[in-house]
């Protein structure tokens, strides 16, 4: 993934995120509209078989974008290794219900309405 910044100023960050598509760019959304700094963050794909998500972030008052994108990064990172583990514990343990009961109750972090 290569990140290419189109604009940037005070309170706003305008980027195309090269190599990526909804998965990480909506989880990285979800993140930093969770970020009470950040007035909103927004993304499009142009073309969903050759387009690049653009995502543009607006913060509040002082706070700089790029601040709160690298506090989202991180907490996917977090989110990510917790996954990780549960996966490696899962295979360990070696029952398909189980899988589905973890995986289903770390699922419900990202249900966006």
């Amino acid at each position: 993934m290569e990140i290419e910044v189109i604009r940037e100023t005070k309170l706003e960050l305008e980027m195309i995120v090269h190599g990526e598509n909804h998965s990480l760019c909506n989880v990285l959304r979800k993140y930093l509209m969770e970020d009470e700094d950040v007035e909103y963050a927004v993304y499009g794909i142009d073309h969903p078989l050759t387009g690049e998500p653009i995502m543009t972030i607006k913060t509040k008052r002082s706070h700089r974008p790029r601040d709160s994108l690298l506090k989202a990064a991180q907490r996917l990172k977090e989110e990510t290794a917790e996954f990780r583990g549960l996966i490696e514990d899962i295979w360990s343990l070696n029952s398909f219900f189980t899988f589905i009961f973890y995986l289903l109750s770390f699922f419900k972090h990202f249900y966006i309405f």
